[in-house]
């Protein structure tokens, strides 16, 4: 990795910077040509040794280094990092060097024929051993090693050390959980013997003297006995507390280990800039900015996925070719940007271009084409929901297919990959000027606080970090829109209900027994739901244990923790259940009659304006009505043939297919259906409108920017 870093730094040096670039490649290639000698790697040998000769002909300076020759010295390290892979994963690794020695060979071949043409003096001067002078004697090299080591006080230590480390931390804290149960067993103990003294004091009034005397024996040795128990609970907290800061300060201690400049880990991505910018024929400079930031290296390994994807797509999408930017009056030179901040408890890392950014109604006309929206869904939707199309799966822009995109994968594995430790991804965009992704994750991936909880007599975890708020909600708090439950939160806005054994796909027998139900607000930052569960056990720190081969993935689950017992139970993934709670139709499999009121009224609410739709949903929500709402009058109309039993009907009038006028007028028109009151509430106000309205059968007119509570409601209460 060292080699590929000088080698594309290199790329961009000046002839002054150069020499110390090559310098370093060489010292390099020659430890790992020692080290492949000794453990008879002979491929290694032959390629690194051919490496050698041309690198130290660069060196020389006998000519510059030009793409094509960088291009090969890169293949030829991919090659070695391809046979150090093989060996790790215990597999044979079968390619065939024979070609990759024979365009080394051409390679050197061309320079020594390019230095003759040049009239370089001395061609002996490029042989094919390294230069030496660029390598002090081994002796020399260690001892100056040893003494940097000996000054600074440091040890080496590797990841697996640092892995093993981490296992061992987790287990304390799954024996401090233990110990903490442990004293809660002793208090226990300790007032259940005060309870009991007190009880053998007040039966001794009962007693005769010789059965008071033994009475009084036993409460003094149980009040000896409860004293002890009481003592060694304090002593317990104690050790307890200091236990728990020792742990906390290792857990530290191991997490600093862990941490790896940014600059280190993301050494790779400049490769693959490089490599994606010559195949698109696209001049790009790779700006990294909070390179020194150290971060954890377990944390990295689940990022780097995702910024690879996001890289892919900004040269791929974003970027436009040089003759369109040069069109555009931009420099034909693109900026791709990488930078990391830390913040608190969280790294922000953004990956922008100034590129062309996102056409949204391009987005817009896709999703409706895949059928993930229809067009009247659409004409509701804001900026920030049209965008977050692009991290569905199977969704792209691109028509046509090639290596890089275009097949409806990528920025659903960056979305998916970031649930898993926690984090999320937001994008914006400006036609023209670029886009920007922002993944926002937590600094750490070791505890978390957690709420306890059963469903189906299954215990899990839900992390606190995605918890609202909870509390006890009466039956009757539910209300019903378009045939969901909701609940209103703290807000007084309506939030959907959802059983959790119908996310977890669990059997549960639970059918609303109780007048009063668990309700769990919960959310993703962008979206809130509520889980009703069937008890609320606590909360406890959760030690986050990744899943590992075979259980890759577990559906809805982040990781495992281990509870004081010693059991594993899953911990939640907040994204991933209300991801599936907007795939159903229905929020929850508990009946609505014994979730409703059977004198409940249903009222049908007909609107293509969200706004208006909305206000009236929740003012009637709040005060119990069963409310459906639809967006234009046709729907409307196909919703009564079907179902008439609607106790109010209010509608606008200004709607396509079918306007509230002809809606009304076909609804007083209807034998079955005429009986029901009907409201108009629109922004039309002439005495026109008023009065088509009451030819057309209307029971009451009311004007939008009259449109409240106490209005609607006054009507309403006058109707029904």
């Amino acid at each position: 990795q060292l080699m590929t870093t000088e080698i594309l730094a290199l790329e961009k040096a000046s002839n002054d910077d150069a020499k110390k670039y090559l310098d370093d490649i060489l010292r390099a290639a020659h430890t790992i040509k020692g080290a492949a000698k000794g453990v008879e790697q002979n491929d290694i040998v032959e390629v690194i040794h051919r490496f050698e000769s041309i690198v130290s002909a660069l060196a020389k300076g006998v000519i510059q280094h030009s793409s094509a020759v960088l291009d090969l010295l890169l293949e030829a390290l991919d090659r070695i990092q391809d046979i150090f892979d093989s060996q790790l994963n215990n597999q044979k690794y079968l390619f065939d060097f024979n070609q990759l020695l024979i365009n080394l060979d051409t390679c050197f071949n061309n320079i020594k024929a390019e230095a003759i043409k040049l009239d370089v003096e001395s061609i002996e001067k490029i042989d094919r051993q390294p230069n030496t002078d660029l390598i002090p004697p081994p002796n020399v090299r260690n001892s100056r090693e040893r003494r940097v080591s000996s000054d600074r006080d440091t040890y080496s230590v590797t990841v697996q050390d640092v892995t093993d480390l981490s296992v061992i931390v987790e287990d304390l804290q799954t024996t401090k959980l233990q110990f903490k149960q442990m004293l809660n067993d002793y208090r226990q103990l300790a007032i259940t013997l005060t309870n009991l003294s007190s009880s053998f004091n007040e039966l001794s009034v009962y007693q005769t003297p010789a059965e008071n005397n033994k009475a009084h024996d036993l409460v003094v040795e149980l009040s000896h006995f409860s004293n002890r128990v009481t003592n060694s609970y304090n002593k317990g907290r104690a050790l307890g507390s200091q236990f728990n800061q020792l742990a906390h300060i290792l857990d530290g201690s191991v997490n600093t280990l862990r941490l790896v400049p940014f600059a280190t880990l993301i050494a790779p991505l400049h490769r693959i800039v490089r490599d994606l910018s010559q195949q698109q024929n696209k001049q790009i400079n790779f700006i990294v900015e909070g390179s020194e930031i150290k971060i954890d290296r377990h944390l990295y390994k689940n990022i780097h996925v995702p910024l690879v994807h996001l890289i892919n797509n900004a040269i791929d999408h974003g970027i436009e070719s040089i003759d369109l930017r040069r069109e555009k009056g931009k420099n034909i030179a693109a900026v791709l940007k990488l930078s990391i901040i830390k913040r608190a408890n969280e790294l922000l890392i953004d990956v922008s271009d100034d590129g062309q950014g996102i056409d949204l109604e391009a987005i817009k006309q896709k999703a409706i084409k895949q059928g993930l929206i229809t067009r009247d869904e659409a004409n509701d939707l804001d900026e920030k929901q049209i965008s977050d199309f692009i991290f569905k799966p199977g969704f792209s822009s691109r028509n046509i297919v090639t290596t890089i995109s275009g097949r409806g994968v990528g920025l659903d594995i960056v979305r998916n990959n970031l649930r898993k430790i926690k984090g999320f991804v937001e994008v914006s965009s400006t036609l023209n000027e670029g886009t920007k992704f922002t993944l926002k994750l937590p600094a750490t991936l070791s505890s978390e606080q957690g709420l306890l909880i059963s469903v189906a007599a299954q215990t899990f975890a839900i992390p606190a970090y995605g918890i609202d708020w909870i509390r006890d909600s009466h039956i009757k708090e539910l209300g019903n829109l378009n045939g969901k439950l909701l609940l209103l939160d703290k807000h007084e806005e309506p939030v959907s209900v959802f059983y959790l054994a119908d996310l977890l796909g669990i059997s549960s027998k639970n059918n609303a027994r109780s007048d009063t139900l668990p309700t769990i607000y919960i959310s993703d930052g962008k979206q809130n739901i509520v889980l009703i569960v069937d008890e609320i056990m606590g909360d406890q720190e959760l030690i986050i244990k990744a899943f590992s081969y075979p259980l890759i993935k577990v559906p809805f689950s982040v990781g495992m923790t281990t509870l004081a017992s010693g059991n594993l139970i899953p911990i939640l993934s907040v994204d991933e259940l209300i991801e599936k709670a907007n795939s159903l139709k229905t929020s929850t499999h508990l009946s609505l009659a014994n979730t409703t009121d059977e004198q409940q009224k249903k009222v049908l609410i007909v609107d293509d304006s969200v706004t208006t739709r909305t206000l009236a949903s929740n003012i009637l929500l709040k005060q119990g009505f069963q409310v459906t709402a639809l967006v234009n009058g046709l729907q409307a109309w196909e919703e009564l043939t079907r179902n008439n039993n609607y106790d109010l009907i209010i509608t606008d009038i200004e709607m396509p297919l079918i306007n509230g006028f002809e809606l009304v007028e076909k609804i007083k028109g209807n034998e079955k259906m005429r009986t029901i009151p009907t409201i108009i509430v629109t922004s039309l106000n002439s005495e026109q409108d008023k009065k088509r309205g009451v030819q057309v059968g209307a029971d009451a007119y009311i004007s939008k920017d009259q449109l409240n509570s106490d209005t609607l409601l006054t009507i309403i209460k006058q109707l029904i």
